[in-house]
């Protein structure tokens, strides 16, 4: 996933939003289960196919054995869109799904990470509400680090750090550079197949640091993985970061 969570899209009085995104309504008829749809589902399946899984998704009930996958199509789709309603709409489906199956399931690390994700898109354009969500959000990336630290090739490690990386410090929040570069640092020793942890790492090499060599080797390995690595449009948006960082380093 593209975002970090710093913040929590809220509407009212503190209430998360329930209202639904609209979703295509010509998906052709299908006697396939369900279930084997979900497990399909990834970073290059096209946005229509994803929403017709969530249209079946939603017109069934997808089962306690089911939600957290469910809460993946969800996060799937909410981040192949732009910023706006539709997004928030479908990052908060995305959450509801996985907080389902956590009451289910409390040790189910894939939810954890998928609600973590789902808050995560409920970021950016909210930056007020998000201090009061910070520890729950830091709660389900800690379960799912503890948990299925290898979900989508380290993902818990690597939003984890990021969030210690990019968060306020202590009192105002759980910013905690040391973390966030041990987090990263095993994230790349771990699972070097995917981009997102060879940039994360340079950013924080660069951030914590000041290390423009150790963060622009970092962005080299970053280059070199995605280009091996099959990630549909988060791959562009991979490249722009990239770029961004680079930028900012100078060379």
């Amino acid at each position: 996933m593209r975002r970090v969570v710093l913040a929590l899209a809220l509407t009212g009085c503190g209430a998360l939003r329930t209202d639904r995104a609209t979703l295509r309504a010509d998906c052709p008829p299908t006697s396939a289960p369900i279930f084997a749809d979900l497990l399909a589902v990834g970073p290059l399946t096209p946005g229509p196919d994803l929403e017709c899984v969530l249209v079946r998704l939603r017109a069934g009930d997808p089962g306690t054995r089911h939600q957290a996958l469910a809460a993946r199509v969800a996060t799937l789709l909410a981040d192949q869109q732009p910023p706006g309603d539709g997004r928030e709409q479908l990052a908060a489906e995305g959450l509801a799904y996985a907080e389902q199956a956590l009451r289910a399931r409390p040790d189910d690390g894939a939810a954890h990470y998928q609600a973590a994700l789902g808050l995560g898109m409920l970021v950016e354009d909210h930056p007020t509400q998000a201090l009061r969500e910070l520890d729950r959000l830091r709660a389900h990336l800690e379960r799912a680090v503890a948990l299925r630290p290898g979900e989508d090739d380290g993902g818990p490690l690597r939003v984890l750090g990021l969030l210690y990386l990019r968060a306020p410090g202590w009192p105002q929040g759980p910013g905690d550079p040391d973390q966030a570069l041990a987090l990263l640092t095993r994230a790349v020793a771990e699972y070097p197949g995917h981009p997102y942890n060879h940039l994360a790492l340079a950013e924080a090499r660069w951030t914590v640091d000041e290390d423009a060599d150790a963060a622009r080797a970092g962005l080299a390995a970053a280059e070199a993985a995605l280009a091996a690595a099959p990630l549909g449009l988060a791959a562009g948006r991979i490249r722009k970061e990239i770029e961004r960082l680079r930028q900012e380093i100078g060379g």
